[in-house]
């Protein structure tokens, strides 16, 4: 019995040493983790003492992760059930191009323009829908010319088409080329297309409670 005892001690002190040595584990949403998390990964790692990978990839695998605890925490734009989550900043989502706009126009002005959009599974493009639907106005009544698979992508082919395109984007992903009037932006009246940024975590452990302080600060 004193062996077996011995055993379970020094197991479980084997694994605390492997949990010590384990890289923290954050997920993010590809324009949070592209755009708004890099410059804040420094001040977590200071903060928790440890060393961060940074995983980007959509939502819904992020949340799936965040359950079975593959990952410690993630910043997502949606909400499952059986998670904490805190919330975190406004994300505001804007109509861009690569040639000058209105500073507001209608929705109903989307028509005259040619579009490129992010694929139909996007949480972006699920938001927009559903902002749209609450008036009456679907996504197949744009004259879309293209889909495109992620921000930054949308990003460059508006930058680079030699006519007039326009698409809708997270403002933080185009935020230095509308300050060096590379891109230009028009918000949509009457339309709120700003969502909230969640952290999503499944136990609060002292680096997540170490880092939501920070951020609450």
């Amino acid at each position: 019995r004193e062996f077996e005892k011995f055993l379970y001690s020094f197991e479980n002190k084997i694994k605390d040493f492997k949990k010590l040595n384990m890289p923290f584990l954050i997920g993010a949403s590809p324009p949070i983790g592209n755009y708004n998390l890099p410059e804040c990964i420094k001040y977590f790692k200071k903060l928790i003492n440890k060393e961060i990978n940074l995983i980007v990839k959509d939502d819904e695998p992020l949340l799936e992760d965040v359950e079975k605890r593959i990952i410690d925490m993630a910043f997502v734009t949606k909400k499952k059930n059986g998670l904490d989550y805190v919330e975190w900043i406004e994300d505001e989502l804007v109509v861009f191009s690569n040639k000058p706009l209105p500073p507001t126009m209608s929705i109903e002005d989307l028509k005259k323009y040619k579009l490129i959009c992010r694929e139909s599974n996007s949480s972006t493009r699920e938001f927009i829908k559903s902002v749209f639907e609450e008036f009456d106005f679907k996504c197949d009544m744009l004259n879309i010319i293209s889909v495109v698979q992620n921000s930054t992508t949308l990003k460059c082919s508006i930058m680079n088409s030699k006519e007039q395109v326009v698409s809708i984007i997270s403002k933080m992903v185009i935020k230095e080329e509308l300050k060096n009037k590379k891109l230009f932006a028009s918000k949509i009246k009457g339309l709120n297309l700003k969502r909230e940024i969640y952290i999503a975590y499944k136990e609060k452990t002292k680096e997540i409670e170490a880092i939501l302080r920070f951020i609450k600060s």
